[in-house]
């Protein structure tokens, strides 16, 4: 069962960031094009770009460099540019390393990201789910095609060219729950972490089932799918992404939309959700089923308002907001999440392929 919050634009907190018009360019984005699930049949079809339902459109993207990058918070606009120099990477260290290699970059890097977000967000608990690696080194037409928003090739992915959340609400508690009791283990994190870390991040994640279901009980079901997220009251929690640039970013850059424009007045249906099964992943119960989301595409362009940073460098990090269950409460002004989406720079094709990577992390404020 797909599930869709909306919140009005207006209900979302106000900040002034004053935008010019010689900061913003047009860039096509790719939306789903219709306000009807898709099937799980037709994954592979979305993902390469390929699906009948995709629709491409022309949208205004701001460089928010000019405005300052601490204008931009989690709460109003679903991301915040976190200043971090991770020490595997130059100018600490004297090359980049193999983001691929699992086990070094679970207890090294994965470290780093949850104190970084401790001090600069203040969660109390923070625990990566897992990497994904963008770093196609070669512009070779046989091993990268442009037009592809996604296409693995070995161990490597390329920019992701769809406008989408990685979880709707539903999706996010589903994989929240489906936690196993050997997760750490599972996912080589077990030097990454500490004794007391894990114990903590197990006791907190009883605390917000313990209340869900609470909730869902004054709702009366019994479904987590059913359950409209309302009358929760534990620990507010979430799913972030932490993406980084592994070099300056000359090409694709990460663009987040504005999500007071996605949630604007008279919409009815800002995105549908895309059920996944998923059989085998570590640190998960085998199978369990969660949901992605796809931003419905706007009637016109500049009904979604898009940001991006140009020549974005490693220490600019993003924390990219994917679920908040403080924005499921009746009333709320948080942000619920931040769409986001690979795009295309003018003139760019000369450039050097981006290489960045994404931490998906679990976090309890």
């Amino acid at each position: 069962m797909s599930t869709t919050t909306t919140t009005a634009t207006e209900e979302l907190p106000s900040q002034s960031v004053v935008l010019g018009d010689r900061e913003t360019l047009k860039a096509d984005f790719n939306y789903w094009g219709t306000t009807t699930d898709p099937q799980e049949s037709e994954l592979l079809a979305i993902f390469t770009g390929k699906s009948t339902g995709l629709r491409a459109v022309q949208c205004p993207v701001t460089d928010i460099r000019p405005i300052g990058l601490s204008s931009f918070n989690l709460g109003t606009h679903g991301f915040q540019v976190l200043k971090h120099s991770s020490a595997l990477l130059p100018p600490q260290a004297d090359s980049i390393p193999d983001f691929h290699d699992e086990k070094h970059i679970n207890a090294t890097y994965w470290p780093e990201l949850v104190s970084m977000l401790k001090s600069q967000l203040g969660v109390r608990s923070a625990v990566a789910v897992g990497s994904t690696v963008r770093d196609i080194q070669e512009n070779d037409p046989d091993e990268f095609d442009h037009k592809l928003p996604r296409r693995f090739l070995g161990k490597s992915l390329q920019p992701f060219f769809i406008v989408h959340g990685d979880y709707t609400p539903a999706g996010a508690r589903a994989h929240f729950r489906a936690v196993v009791p050997t997760y750490f283990e599972e996912l080589n994190n077990m030097e990454g972490t500490t004794e007391r870390e894990r114990k903590e991040f197990f006791q907190f994640r009883d605390e917000v089932i313990a209340a869900e279901e609470k909730a869902m009980k004054e709702e009366g079901v019994t479904d987590q799918w059913a359950w409209s997220g309302k009358n929760y009251a534990g620990p507010r929690w979430g799913y972030l992404s932490v993406w980084r640039a592994l070099e300056t970013v000359h090409r694709d850059p990460l663009g987040v939309m504005d999500p007071r424009s996605l949630f604007r007045p008279g919409v009815e249906k800002p995105y549908i959700g895309l059920q996944r099964d998923y059989r085998d992943r570590p640190g998960f119960e085998k199978p369990f089923k969660s949901e992605n989301l796809l931003a419905v595409a706007p009637q016109r362009g500049d009904e979604h308002k898009w940001y991006y940073i140009s020549q974005q460098t490693p220490e600019e990090v993003y924390a990219l907001k994917l679920f908040d269950s403080d924005a499921q409460k009746e009333g709320s002004t948080v942000a619920p999440f931040g769409a986001h989406s690979a795009f295309s720079l003018p003139d760019q094709e000369s450039e050097k392929v981006r290489r960045s990577v994404e931490v998906r992390v679990m976090v309890i404020w």
